[in-house]
């Protein structure tokens, strides 16, 4: 009977966990009022070499969907890299596998900047938020890459707009 108890106790207790990271973590987009563009993308050049996959394609790309969608998304190139805070950071990872295959990843992650609680004095960039996906297309096919990259930002754009929704 205990352990039913306890069993039970740790299935309703890890929804209600993951529920509480996913509004911690919205809730840092809330009070952001510009945020800077990061995109990488690696992989074998025969896989990455695709235009759509290019990086300043894919740049284009998604700060277009991002400005169309009305965040405050900033392009100063002025300001040092390692001053563009807070920022999206879009990196897409594509491998080549057998028969013409592309496995890829799509990871999506905010950086801000943060103050240690233990030593207050020290701001650094953290991941506040984040998302990703991962899936597979073959070489004849490989702008879908881009595509789904493009659309995954789409799960920023909404949890950007419910952390800035009147509450």
């Amino acid at each position: 009977m205990r352990t039913l108890l306890l069993l039970t106790l740790l299935l309703v207790s890890a929804p209600a966990r993951a529920q509480t990271e996913l509004e911690q973590a919205r809730a840092s987009l809330h009070g952001v009022d510009h945020f800077y563009l990061s995109v990488n993308v690696e992989g074998p050049a025969a896989v990455v070499a695709d235009s759509a996959l290019g990086v300043p394609a894919l740049t284009a790309r998604i700060a277009a969907r991002l400005r169309e969608a009305g965040l405050p998304l900033r392009t100063d190139a002025g300001i040092p890299a390692a001053d563009r805070l807070p920022y999206l950071h879009v990196h897409v990872n594509a491998m080549q596998a057998d028969r013409g295959q592309i496995p890829f990843a799509v990871k999506l992650r905010f950086y801000q900047a943060v103050r240690l609680e233990r030593a207050p004095s020290r701001i650094l960039p953290a991941a506040t938020w984040d998302a990703g996906l991962v899936g597979l297309t073959y070489h004849t096919a490989v702008g879908f890459v881009a595509d789904v990259a493009a659309d995954e930002v789409e799960t920023f754009i909404d949890e950007f707009r419910r952390a800035h929704a009147p509450q």
